[in-house]
């Protein structure tokens, strides 16, 4: 083992320092001075590959073919040049008559050089090419870098894909210090790159990042293999300095210094994620210090073991055991007290069921959630053990159990935050309990189930109760915003639709013309305007002309005047530049703005006066977030929630699918004195806040159901069960690895796939999980691609039917004579139109430019050409399509859905084309698959969970059976065999019969056999009888005539040869007596009485008998920490072990004391005895004959005591062997099962 840990800890020490050679290549080639030069040349090569595949296009496409292909072959050229990103305009007198995208805006070519330059257009950088050839200009453009006019989650400014620039390179000016010039070809530089400081600082790389995480975790395992290498040599203290001490000073080093630097500058350690109070700073401190504390927990419940506490007063026992509790209590509140602040205390979205949502550090919570109750598991089922030692009875297991309930729901009653949770706990430590007390190292799969179930249970019910009280202070937060009644995108549009106020012609004519329509002015500002997301406002329009202002000077505009004073607005000063957009003093919550705008190019100074206030309960138009800087979105967080506003009891406003009635009478009733409460009502969890003396906000969500409640513990239990999962993978991976090592480095890899070993049982339960879980894989991917088709067919279908809706109202409404008419009411006619469809619309003119939209702002900031799409205008003109969705149009990285149709007129001519974008479909796309995937996964957790009980119920009915055989076939003895009952006549039944037809025959052949072997013996004993019946007749009858003939010749000393040979004779008569003896112990082997019964105490009354013995030491070793427990016949082994011992002592030389060494070694399945001497050995001739009855190697005897020792052990279901040098000694191996169904835990001798 020592010798293991040396060659593990010189592998960790050679991975350490290949991973700092590595980490120390990365960091050369990340130096700005080398960085530059590669990515610069990188780019360099592919714009020169671009280069060569434009002037290979414009000779073999355009200029040879004198653009018919492109007329012809329009779809090819297309899908061309979108592969090399590639894009192309043509022009003809400097109108555009081809282009192959809707992203670019060149209004001049001219003011583009001919050949290779690079240009900057509105939304970004280009390398452009420009080609003229018989007055027609060819201008390939390929993007180099995106730069918007504003940035939000879809724009943002950066180097395309493709050139493989990091974020911190920019665009520099040449000669600039510190860049480096990218050229195209070999004669001309297209552009400069220099590294941005300030971005390199925040940039982080993920190379280094990888091999950091993996130097800190490789090194912290080495800590832990230097400490298996003391603790093998019994150096305890120095292990704990190792295992705990270096690693915690390493951990404090980390968070002194923030090392390494890498890792501390990744969003993991920013404290506007989470932050905590020390050493808890940030997320990723937290996940290193569970990591560090799972670390020390799991390495020292490997390494400490319970001792015996049986001894001691009782009272020393309870105090230790409330100690314990006390331990365990606190453990707890730590617990909960990580897993409150990790959901409060941060800015982390923790709803599980919108799936899609799921972000990394959401999974990171959840790990460290995990650590924290795993190395809980192994420090309670450590503490358990230690328990067990006190060596309780039952009834004081159950007091303790009782008491430590009862105080526990007093504490809890008392503290006000009485749950169910500690009643969870302590089922889990019955569980751990009933487990240790068993001796099992590991849970049972029931007991795992369990323990799974409990802690998935804590885990949701607490995750439920943390989130519902964390949305609740949010939708405190959302109060306070509603109070707020700024609109920031009503303030935004406003300011852009402002400018185009002031300069529209139809504006102008209704102050210079003597009749004047109010109302109709108000109408077209209304649609023009202030459609779209203004639609939620009520907007009144008041013009002012000074020449008449005492006649148009209404009420109304009187009361405006007035608010302009209050908010120090001089009506009266700078008519001519009074534009202003201000929110006069009224209620909380009421969106309430007044505009002015000043109207140029009239007579005399004129106004505009808005207002602009909130509608009751009238949902606007959604503002596409695309055109929302800095991710500006207010009112998203809203869109959960119903909401309304009440003053003196009546309701102002009202937002949501919450039905508010029109007084507060269902509030009232219930107000208290609190600025804010929550209620229930009607389906609804209700906030309500009070914004002042006579105003109230409420915001209202609807209540969660049972469902919702059980779908989080369905994620949570999912979690879990992966969580197990990879954990039981990497124990066993682990532990396979370190009995396999050098296999696996000497690539022996048919030898490491046969040592993988695996019960028949576990395969069955892994081949129906696995079977299950594939199929699960394989059904919610076939049913997530069905959802997604019908869904897209549904939207497709949808967007259609708007198309279709739209082109039939727009030809009703705007065609005129087969005609498209425009005039000064078209702006006007088209927003009604836009109204009835609700939806975007963008309308184009037969030549495919843009005409008329409701997103102007899309292209006023370049963000899309005037131009539309090339796909569909090609399809719809050439190829005659009356409808066209295109599924992939991006801006930025929006991606969005389209639809368009022609505009025909009664002669099927075409005077344009309608476009309806849906710039929700990816956000309502995400939402819907995010609800299938939550059904599915709450479906399926249930399901896994149900398939791995019925797999582990329907495993060991198969495998019952089996186990069945298994113990009969293990008892088959010669003579003690029983019939196998069994009722069922399947292929077990088979396997049943055969076997008791087997031990039938197995009766009659043992029989003949035994009979067989009994002849060859008597045979084999006969000759050795004959053999050894002569040596002792011989003196007899020598004997015998020698007295006849001293009787017959009178010899005087006949009376002492008379005794003499008498003595003799009795000798010899005592010698035949032992022959006929041991030959009917032989032809008697005595019946064997088996029973259960510990091999060591036979081992121990052999010892015993044979102690006081001269000639030699007997030394008896136990080295077993496990069952010595075997069924075999006591008197049969004891008198084995004596026969082995003597025949050892008797082999001993005689002019030196000798050695019998007995040791006792175990394992789960057999115990192992040797027993050696240090005698003269067998020789080699002889050590065939060692176990044959007529074998023995003194001058006397019959060589039977071997031959009864290998049948008593053989009887007995073991082996014996042995191995014996000459002139050194002889041992003798026995090899015996155990019985398993009792565990006893035998301490070192």
């Amino acid at each position: 083992m020592i010798r293991t840990n040396a060659k593990f800890i010189f592998y960790t020490l050679t991975l350490i320092g290949t991973l700092f050679i590595v980490n120390y290549t990365v960091s050369y080639f990340s130096k700005p001075d080398t960085e530059l030069r590669m990515v610069a040349n990188r780019a360099s090569r592919i714009i020169t590959e671009k280069s060569n595949f434009i002037d290979n296009f414009y000779a073999g496409s355009i200029k040879d073919k004198n653009l018919n292909s492109l007329t012809v072959n329009t779809t090819e050229i297309l899908e061309r040049l979108k592969n090399q990103n590639i894009n192309l305009l043509q022009f003809k007198d400097n109108k555009l008559i081809f282009w192959s995208s809707n992203q670019l805006i060149v209004n001049n070519p001219d003011e583009i050089k001919n050949g290779n330059s690079f240009i900057k257009l509105s939304n970004g950088w280009y390398y452009a090419s420009k080609q003229t050839y018989n007055g027609t200009t060819s201008l390939f453009l390929m993007l180099i870098k995106t730069e918007y006019s504003f940035q939000n989650s879809y724009l943002k400014n950066s180097f395309v894909d493709e050139l493989k620039i990091p974020s911190y390179f920019k665009l520099s000016n040449a000669g600039e210090k510190g860049v480096v010039y990218v050229p195209i070809g070999t004669d001309m530089v297209l552009f400069a790159l220099k590294i941005d400081t300030i971005l390199k600082d925040q940039d982080i790389s993920v190379a280094k990042i990888v091999i950091e995480s993996l130097i800190i975790a490789i090194s912290f395992v080495l800590l832990m293999l230097l400490g298996d290498f003391f603790y093998e040599k019994g150096k305890k203290h120095i292990t704990f300095i190792f295992a705990v001490i270096i690693p915690l000073l390493f951990r404090v080093v980390m968070l002194e210094f923030s090392v390494p630097g890498e890792f501390y500058r990744t969003k993991l350690f920013d404290p506007t994620i989470y932050a905590s109070t020390y050493p808890n700073n940030s997320l990723g401190d937290l996940m290193l210090n569970v990591l560090l504390v799972f670390g020390i927990v799991w390495y020292g419940t490997k390494k400490i073991k319970p001792f015996d506490l049986s001894y001691g007063k009782k009272t020393t026992k309870y105090i230790i055991t409330a100690l314990l509790l006390l331990f365990i209590f606190k453990i707890c509140q730590l617990q909960y007290s990580i897993f409150e602040g990790v959901i409060l205390n941060s800015r982390i979205e923790f709803d599980l069921s919108k799936v899609l949502d799921i972000g990394g550090y959401c999974l990171i919570g959840l790990l460290i959630t995990g650590l924290i109750l795993y190395a809980f598991f192994l420090l309670s089922y450590l503490l358990v053990s230690f328990f067990n030692e006190f060596n309780f009875s039952e009834y004081e297991k159950l007091g303790i159990f009782l008491v430590s309930i009862i105080l526990f729901t007093v504490y809890f009653l008392l503290k006000g935050n009485y749950n169910v949770y500690y009643l969870l706990i302590a089922l889990f430590f019955l569980i751990l309990e009933r487990s240790a007390r068993l001796g099992k190292n590991v849970l049972a799969f029931p007991e795992r189930t369990l323990v799974l179930l409990i802690f998935s249970t804590i885990v949701a019910s607490s995750l439920n109760s943390l989130l519902n009280e964390k949305e609740g202070e949010n939708r405190k937060l959302l109060a306070l915003k509603l109070e707020d009644s700024t609109d920031p995108i009503a303030e935004i549009i406003f300011t852009d639709i402002k400018k185009k106020i002031k300069t529209d012609p139809v504006v102008i004519n209704y102050f210079l013309s003597d009749e004047k329509n109010r109302l109709m002015l108000n109408e077209r500002l209304q649609k023009v305007y202030f459609g779209g997301y203004f639609s939620r406002y009520e907007v009144n329009t008041y013009p002012v002309s000074f020449s008449s202002e005492e006649a148009v000077a209404s009420k109304e505009v009187t009361e405006l005047k007035s608010m302009l004073a209050e908010n120090k607005v001089d009506f009266n000063k700078n008519r001519s530049k009074l534009d202003t957009l201000f929110q006069p003093k009224g209620l909380p919550g009421i969106q309430h703005y007044i505009g002015v705008v000043s109207i140029q190019n009239t007579v005399k100074p004129a106004l505009l006066i808005f207002d602009i206030s909130s509608k009751l309960a009238e949902h606007g138009n959604r503002y596409p977030q695309l055109l929302l800087e800095n991710n500006l979105n207010v009112n998203k967080e809203l869109e959960n929630y119903s909401y309304a506003l009440y003053n003196n009891g009546k309701l102002l406003i009202n937002r949501g699918d919450y039905a508010y009635r029109v007084n507060n009478l269902e509030f009232k009733s219930k107000f208290r004195s609190e600025d804010s409460y929550f209620l229930s009502l009607n389906g609804y969890n209700h906030l309500v806040y009070r914004a002042g003396n006579h105003t109230d906000i409420v915001v209202s969500r609807k209540n969660h159901d049972f469902f919702n409640e059980l779908a989080v513990f369905s994620y949570v239990l999912g979690f879990a069960i992966l969580y197990a999962t990879i954990i039981f993978l990497i124990r066993n991976t682990i532990s396979f690895v370190r009995q396999n090592h050098s296999l696996l480095l000497n690539f022996k890899l048919k030898q490491v796939f046969n040592s993988i070993n695996m019960l028949f049982k576990t395969r069955i339960q892994l081949s129906m999980i696995m079977a299950v879980m594939v199929s699960i894989l394989v059904i919610g991917w076939v049913t997530l691609l069905n959802v997604r088709k019908q869904y897209k067919d549904q939207q497709n279908a949808l967007i259609i039917e708007r198309i279709n809706l739209a082109s039939v109202n727009f030809n009703a409404q705007l065609i005129q004579n087969d005609s498209l008419f425009i005039n000064d009411e078209f702006p006007v006619k088209f927003a009604s139109f836009a109204e009835i469809s609700s939806s975007d619309i963008n309308l184009y003119g037969p030549d495919g430019r843009l005409i008329r939209s409701t997103q102007p702002k899309l292209f006023d900031r370049g963000l899309i050409s005037d131009y539309i799409n090339p796909k569909p205008f090609y399809d719809i003109s050439k190829n005659g399509f009356t409808e066209y969705i295109t599924e992939n149009e991006q801006l930025g990285k929006l991606n969005y859905i389209s639809a368009y149709a022609p505009i025909l007129n009664s002669r099927n001519k075409i005077l344009g084309y309608i476009n309806i974008p849906y710039f929700e479909n990816e956000e309502d796309y995400r939402s819907k698959i995010s609800i299938f995937l939550s059904s599915i996964i709450n479906v399926y957790s249930f399901v896994f969970l149900a398939i791995g009980i019925i797999a582990f119920v329907f495993s060991n009915s198969i495998t019952a059976p089996l186990e069945m055989l298994l113990q009969n076939f293990k008892t088959t003895r010669m003579g003690r065999n029983k019939p196998i009952e069994w009722q069922n006549n399947d292929e077990i039944g088979a396997m049943v019969n055969e076997y008791n037809n087997m031990i039938s025959e197995l009766e009659v052949s043992a029989h003949k056999l035994a009979m067989s072997e009994r002849e060859n013996a008597w045979k084999e004993m006969a000759k050795q009888i004959a053999h050894e019946i002569k040596n002792p007749l011989t003196p007899l009858r020598l004997g015998i005539q020698h007295l006849e003939r001293s009787w017959r010749d009178k010899d005087p000393n006949f009376d002492h040869k008379f005794e003499k040979f008498s003595k003799s004779f009795v000798q010899q008569i005592d010698s035949l007596s032992f022959i006929a003896s041991e030959f009917s112990s032989f032809a008697k082997m005595p019946e064997t009485r088996n029973e259960i019964f510990d091999v060591k105490e036979i081992l121990e009354q052999t010892v015993n008998i044979f102690k006081e013995t001269e000639s030699a030491e007997v030394i008896f070793r136990s080295w077993n920490y496990y069952n010595t427990q075997i069924y075999a016949d006591k008197d049969q082994l004891l008198r084995s072990f004596n026969n082995l011992v003597k025949n050892a002592l008797q082999a001993m030389p005689t002019d030196e004391k000798g050695i019998v060494m007995i040791d006792l070694t175990g394992s789960e399945n057999e115990v192992s005895i040797t027993i050696s001497d240090t005698g003269s050995g067998i020789p080699d001739e002889m050590r065939e004959k060692v176990f044959a009855p007529n074998f023995t190697t003194k001058s006397s005897g019959m060589g039977i005591g071997l031959a009864f020792v290998k049948n008593s052990i053989e009887n007995a279901g073991g082996l014996i062997r042995f191995n014996s040098v000459a002139g050194v000694g002889t041992t003798f191996y026995i090899n015996l099962p155990v019985v398993k169904s009792k565990v006893i835990n035998t301490k070192y001798d």
